[in-house]
Parts: C-alpha cells; structure tokens; sequence
C-alpha cells in the first residue's frame, strides 16, 4: 500500500539559505540621502567660500527694497492724492537708511525707518523721490547701491515716476 506524501509533491518545502557572502550594494534611498548630504554641504560650503557673496545678496536686496517703497510711495500718491516722497536718511553724511512719507499740511511718515546693510553703500543724485497725485517723479533722483563686487542704480523717470532698477 502506498502512503499519501505529506507535500503536494515529492520535494522538500523551500528554505531560504544564506549565501556564502554577504550581499553587498547600497539601496536608492541611501544613495538619494548621500546626495541630498553632500549637496546642502557644497551650497554651505560655497556660502563660506566666496566672502563677498552674503554683501552681494545684501546690495541687491537693499536695492530691490528701494524699488518697492518707490513704487509704493508713487501708488499710494495716486491713491490718496497727497504727495508722498522716499526720504534718504543719513547718519555722519552716510545715507543708511529710508523712510516713507506722506506731504501734506503736516509730513507724515507712512512706512519705516529702515536701515540699509552695512555692506552697502548708497550714493544719490537729487533730491529725495517725491510723487503726485497722477504718479509723476516731481523729483526724480539716481540712486546707486556699491556692494563688495556688484553695483545697482535706480533711475526714477520722471515723466512716469517708474524707478528702473538695472546691475551695473
């Protein structure tokens, strides 16, 4: 009489055996997270290494922060038709900072004081911006922003009171 086999068939189950060497290699995610690494290290790294980038990146956010309360001051000259200016302050003869204002019977500042960095060196060329109520530069002034390695001017025009902000 044959027996019934326990197995479906004649062989024995599987048993996963270990191999004789180790498996070697590195899975996507350790090979993504090694460049992730070694890309946030080269970006500190070259912060660090060119010293006059942060003055760089100072210079044009001074410059671009100008830019701003211009345009603001000449919209809300045309929105309230009061006069409004971008006053240039200075400390010791050294412009290092701005303030926005309204010209009415009594001048009023609307936005500020806020500094300029150190690493920027603001020269103008006129009288503070001044706007009206159509938006026209009454006083329409040059301003230059000298960082370590990069120059900015900011060109009001007067006939449309736009500033036009350009790298030298």
């Amino acid at each position: 009489m044959i027996l019934p086999s326990r197995y479906k068939c004649d062989r024995a189950p599987f048993v996963p055996r270990s191999f004789p060497f180790p498996k070697q290699g590195f899975s996507l995610l350790e090979l993504l997270a090694v460049v992730v690494l070694l890309g946030i290290l080269a970006a500190v790294g070259a912060a660090r290494l060119s010293p006059g980038i942060q003055g760089n990146l100072a210079n044009g956010t001074d410059s671009f922060r100008i830019l701003m309360a211009l345009r603001q001051a000449r919209a809300s000259a045309i929105s309230t038709g009061d006069n409004h200016r971008v006053r240039l302050l200075s400390t010791s003869g050294v412009i290092s900072g701005f303030q926005v204002e309204r010209i009415g019977t009594v001048t009023t500042i609307v936005e500020g004081p806020y500094d300029f960095t150190p690493e920027t060196s603001v020269t103008q060329t006129g009288g503070d911006a001044t706007f009206d109520f159509q938006g026209l530069a009454t006083v329409a002034p040059v301003l230059t922003f000298t960082g370590p390695d990069r120059t900015h001017r900011i060109t009001v025009v007067a006939a449309t009171g736009w500033g036009l902000l350009e790298e030298l």
